[in-house]
C-alpha cells in the first residue's frame, strides 16, 4: 500500500499478466495484445485523472551535474594519491617526476647492487671513452657532406647523400607523419634507457639519486636525473667516469638489442607468421573503387603478384606496381582462330552487355575484338609487349583504354581469384597499405600487424639510440661527453704529474 500522494507512470504500473495451462509450470503466453491496450488506456486515464496532464511527458535522462563529478573525484584521488606514494611519483602538466622513494626507487638500488654490475660499467666507460674522437670525426664528416650537398651540383650531391650516416629526421618531411606516435614511443625509451643507466651506475658507486623525472616539450620527451652535485665530485675520478658513461653504454647496448630485434623478427614470429612468400593486405580505402566488384580486394587477402611481376615483400609489391606505371601496357598471345575480329575503330568494339565483363582488344593490324577478361586470363596465355609473338598463329592482343595511364591489372591472390583492375596502377598503391607478415591461421588475424609494428619500433629504437650515443659522447657543453672529457684530461694530467714527480727527484 502507497501512503503518500506519490502518482506513478503508466507503465509502472500495468501488471504483467500470464496465462497458464492446467497443468502446473507449463506457460503458454501473455495475456492478448487488446486486453493489454485496454489495461494501458485505463492507467493512462487513472494517471490524467489525478494529475490533470493527458499525456505522459518523456522521463529525460539525467547526465551528471558538477556535483556528482567532485563527488566522484572525491572518492578516486585518494587512492589515485596512494598509488603515486607507493610508487613514489609525482605527475604534473606535461611532466612526470620520481622523487627517490617507493617501488622504483627500490627497483634502482636492487640493480645498481648487482653482483656484475660493476664489471658491466668498467666495460661501458671503456667504450664510451674509446668513441669520443671517432664521433667528432664523424659528426664533421657528416656536417661537411651536407654544406657540399647543398652548395655542390646536383648530381654530386645525389651520390654523396647516399654516404651520409647521420641527418635530422622532421615528421613530415623525412619522416611519415602517420609514425609520429612510434617516433613518440621510441625517443621516450632512448631517453629512458640513458637516464636510468646513470641512475644504476650512481647506486652501485654509492652516490644517492635525487630524482628521476620527464618532461615532454612539444612532442619532444626529455628525461634527466639528478644527483647531489658534492657527493659526485668528493669520489674518484674513476668512478665519475662510469657513472658519466653509463647512459653513453647503455644506449650503445639498447641499440645493438634493437638491430638484433629488427633482424630477428621474421625468425621469432616463423610460428604463427610466414614472410617472404607475398604481402598480406591490412587497409583499403572504403571509398576506393578496390573494394568495388564482385572480387573487391579486401583486408587478409595475399597477394603474390601484379600481372607477370611475381611479389614476395613489400619491395617487390612496390617495384611491380612502378614497372605497371612506367612499362607500356602489356598483351596476350591469342590464336587468331578464337578470336572474333572486327574492323571498328577505338574501344567500342564492345556491345552495352558485355562491357561489363569484357574489355575491346586490338591487334597489331588494327583489328579489334571483344574478349571476357576473367575467363581469358584464367587460361594464362602468354604475355606479350611491342614484339610478336613466338607462335605463328598467335597475335599480340593488347587491351584499347580509354586514358594512356590506364592499365589492365591483374592481382595474383592466394587462394582467392585473381583481382582484377582497369586503371591508373598508382590507385592500388595508394589505396591499400600491406605488410610482409603472412598469418598462418586466422586465429592469428588480429594481431596481424604485430610483426610489421615490432620491426617500426626496432628500426626506430636502434637509430634514436645510436644516435643518442654519438651525440652525447661528443664533449660539448651540456652533453655527457663534456663531463666525461674532463675527466679522461684529468685523468691523463694525473699520471703525467706522477709521471714527472718520480723523474724529478731522480735528478
Amino acid at each position: 500500500m502507497i501512503e503518500d500522494n506519490t502518482i506513478l507512470p503508466p507503465e509502472t504500473i500495468v501488471p504483467s499478466f500470464t496465462r497458464y495451462s492446467g497443468s502446473p509450470g507449463k506457460r503458454i503466453g501473455e495475456l492478448p495484445e487488446c486486453t493489454q491496450d485496454i489495461m494501458i488506456d485505463f492507467t493512462k486515464s487513472y494517471y490524467s485523472h489525478f494529475t490533470g496532464v493527458d499525456e505522459l511527458a518523456p522521463i529525460p535522462i539525467k547526465s551528471p551535474n558538477m556535483s556528482e563529478v567532485l563527488a566522484l573525484f572525491t572518492i578516486l584521488s585518494p587512492a589515485y594519491e596512494r598509488l603515486l606514494t607507493e610508487l613514489g611519483l609525482e605527475v604534473r602538466p606535461f611532466q612526470l617526476r620520481w622523487y627517490g622513494e617507493g617501488r622504483l626507487a627500490r627497483l634502482i638500488i636492487k640493480m645498481g647492487n648487482w653482483r656484475h654490475v660493476r664489471l658491466w660499467f668498467v666495460t661501458g666507460a671503456y667504450v664510451s671513452a674509446l668513441l669520443v674522437i671517432p664521433s667528432m670525426v664523424l659528426l664533421v664528416k657528416t656536417l661537411v657532406e651536407t654544406i657540399q650537398r647543398k652548395t655542390g651540383d646536383q648530381e654530386g650531391g645525389e651520390q654523396q647523400k647516399q654516404s651520409i650516416i647521420l641527418q635530422p629526421v622532421l615528421p613530415g618531411v623525412n619522416m611519415p607523419v602517420g609514425d609520429l606516435g612510434y617516433y613518440f614511443i621510441t625517443l621516450l625509451i632512448c631517453s629512458l634507457v640513458h637516464e636510468a643507466g646513470h641512475a644504476i651506475a650512481a647506486v652501485s658507486e654509492d652516490v644517492r639519486v635525487l630524482g628521476f623525472g620527464m618532461n615532454i616539450n612539444f612532442v619532444l620527451p626529455v628525461a634527466y636525473v639528478n644527483f647531489p652535485t658534492d657527493k659526485l665530485l668528493s669520489i674518484r675520478r674513476c668512478q665519475r667516469l662510469r657513472i658519466f658513461a653509463a647512459g653513453i653504454w647503455h644506449n650503445i647496448v639498447f641499440a645493438l638489442f634493437a638491430y638484433g630485434l629488427l633482424f630477428s623478427t621474421p625468425l621469432l614470429v616463423s610460428p604463427l607468421f610466414k614472410s617472404q612468400e607475398g604481402v598480406s593486405v591490412y587497409a583499403v580505402k572504403a571509398d576506393s573503387s578496390l573494394s568495388n566488384g564482385p572480387t573487391p580486394l579486401e583486408v587478409y587477402d595475399v597477394i603474390t603478384g601484379i600481372n607477370n611481376c611475381p611479389v614476395r615483400d613489400k619491395s617487390d609489391w612496390r617495384a611491380c606496381i612502378i614497372k605497371a606505371i612506367v612499362n607500356p601496357a602489356i598483351g596476350y598471345c591469342l590464336d587468331t582462330k578464337d578470336v572474333h575480329l572486327k574492323k571498328e575503330e577505338g574501344s567500342s568494339c564492345c556491345s552495352e552487355t558485355d562491357q561489363r565483363n569484357s574489355l575491346c582488344f586490338s591487334s597489331p593490324d588494327k583489328l579489334t575484338s571483344c574478349l571476357p577478361v576473367r575467363s581469358l586470363l584464367e587460361k594464362n596465355p602468354p604475355v606479350c609487349g611491342a614484339g610478336n609473338c613466338s607462335r605463328h598463329e598467335s597475335t599480340c592482343f593488347t587491351p584499347l583504354l580509354e586514358f594512356n595511364s590506364s592499365r589492365l591489372i591483374q592481382v595474383k591472390r592466394e587462394e582467392r581469384k585473381d583481382f582484377l583492375f582497369v586503371g591508373n596502377p598508382a590507385e592500388i598503391y595508394y589505396d591499400t597499405d600491406v605488410t610482409d607478415y603472412i598469418p598462418k591461421t586466422p586465429l592469428v588475424n588480429p594481431f596481424q600487424l604485430l610483426p610489421m609494428r615490432t620491426e617500426i619500433i626496432a628500426h626506430y629504437a636502434a637509430s634514436f639510440s645510436g644516435a643518442l650515443a654519438v651525440l652525447n659522447v661528443v664533449p660539448c657543453f651540456l652533453l655527457d661527453g663534456q663531463h666525461m672529457t674532463k675527466v679522461l684530461v684529468d685523468i691523463l694530467c694525473s699520471c703525467y704529474n706522477n709521471y714527472i714527480r718520480t723523474i724529478i727527484p731522480l735528478r
